[in-house]
């Protein structure tokens, strides 16, 4: 299984003509949590849905809230809230998973400051469901909100949903 996180070239946090001010118009903070938000994206988010997709919601609890609000709006519809309804529903819903499924997701927007960061873009799948040959191919838009909480970011908000074809005008 793996899972890449790629930044591209117009949407880097910090690139010129992306999502944020030249680099000399960051502020030193800004530029620390820019720079440690998009480790954490690569790191231990990619981890977290790496073994969500397999099943496991362990690590997408772990870098979830426990405390104070939380949403999830997911792609079946509807909307969880509170910390620990949406870590209870990541726990249930990753049963609907089996080892062997791969995810990987294309920031279109991201950014971050002191305690606050978000990126948008999609999650392209190909998941595995328990007792079923073959896997199934899934492309999700997505918003994550993340708050920092000591040292870690933690998220707070994801809104994810499939990616439909846009509507001709006049349709």
């Amino acid at each position: 299984m793996s899972v890449c996180i790629g930044l591209t070239p117009d949407a880097r946090m910090g690139a010129p003509g992306g999502n944020l001010p030249r680099q000399g118009a960051v502020n030193p903070w800004m530029k620390k949590s820019q720079k440690d938000f998009r480790g954490f994206l690569r790191g231990a988010r990619a981890e977290a849905a790496r073994d969500f997709a397999a099943g496991d919601a362990r690590k997408v609890v772990a870098i979830s809230t426990a405390r104070g609000p939380a949403t999830f709006l997911g792609p079946g519809g509807g909307i969880v809230a509170g910390a620990a309804r949406v870590n209870r529903n990541n726990l249930s819903g990753a049963k609907h998973f089996a080892p062997g499924g791969i995810t990987s997701f294309k920031v279109v927007n991201a950014e971050a400051a002191d305690t606050l960061a978000f990126w948008s873009g999609l999650q392209r799948a190909r998941m595995r469901v328990p007792g079923k040959p073959g896997t199934i191919p899934m492309t999700l838009r997505v918003t994550e909100v993340f708050r920092r909480e000591g040292r870690e970011w933690k998220l707070i908000h994801r809104h994810a949903d499939p990616l439909a074809r846009p509507s001709k005008p006049g349709r």
